[in-house]
């Protein structure tokens, strides 16, 4: 299921970086329910300003890694893993490794030494640092950014955005880590078009949003 999403993201990412809305809204038709909670969020005033911003952070985020541009179009998805797992080869490769098992066997497949230059390099500053742990702020961007627009944060006031971030991803981020993480990416939230959010939180238990009076209506299931 999450390899289909993945494809249908990077599917959507690059016909929005072309402006070719309509055509991205088709492919959501048999995407998940959460996705079409998302895709009805782009009704909602202030989704344009969300999304430009949601696609500059992004160079900001590989930028600070010594990529000169997002990627590709029509290989966002694919290669932004691809590229987060070489970060992830500087703080804690064996881990890393581990958990992205598919991403190597790919590589190998199609013969891109390339790639596996890179790991090595990676892999070669991981060990001139004198601690191993993972870079939580690394991951804590990497996070948000891929769910500012699709998990509904941009909707979240930053104490309700920070707790579902943690439910959604199993990884924990204070309140105050995450607006600084958010202002220094630059992302535009619901503030920009709205007096208050619409979304209070994510519940990993019915693995539903939990709206604010009046918007229901986002998640066609709540409105019957």
């Amino acid at each position: 299921m999450l390899s289909d999403v993945n494809a249908s993201l990077e599917k959507e990412v690059s016909l929005r970086r072309k402006g070719q809305h309509q055509e991205a809204d088709r492919l959501s038709e048999a995407c998940p329910k959460w996705y079409q909670v998302f895709l009805n969020t782009q009704k909602i005033p202030g989704y344009r300003e969300a999304e430009q911003s949601w696609i500059k952070a992004w160079s900001i985020f590989w930028s600070s890694h010594g990529y000169d541009r997002v990627v590709s179009p029509g290989k966002q998805v694919a290669e932004m893993h691809r590229q987060f797992f070489v970060v992830q080869c500087e703080s804690d490769p064996i881990n890393a490794l581990k958990d992205n098992a598919q991403i190597v066997r790919d590589a190998a497949e199609s013969g891109d030494s390339s790639f596996f230059l890179e790991i090595a390099k990676a892999v070669s500053r991981s060990k001139r640092r004198k601690k191993r742990t993972k870079n939580v702020k690394e991951i804590s961007m990497w996070n948000i950014l891929s769910r500012w627009l699709h998990g509904c944060l941009w909707l979240m006031s930053a104490d309700r955005g920070s707790i579902a971030l943690g439910e959604l991803t199993g990884v924990r981020v204070t309140e105050s880590n995450y607006t600084k993480l958010v202002q220094r990416l630059g992302l535009v939230s619901w503030k920009v078009a709205h007096k208050k959010p619409f979304i209070n939180g994510y519940s990993p238990k019915t693995r539903r949003f939990l709206f604010a009076p009046g918007w229901t209506h986002l998640d066609a299931d709540l409105s019957k």
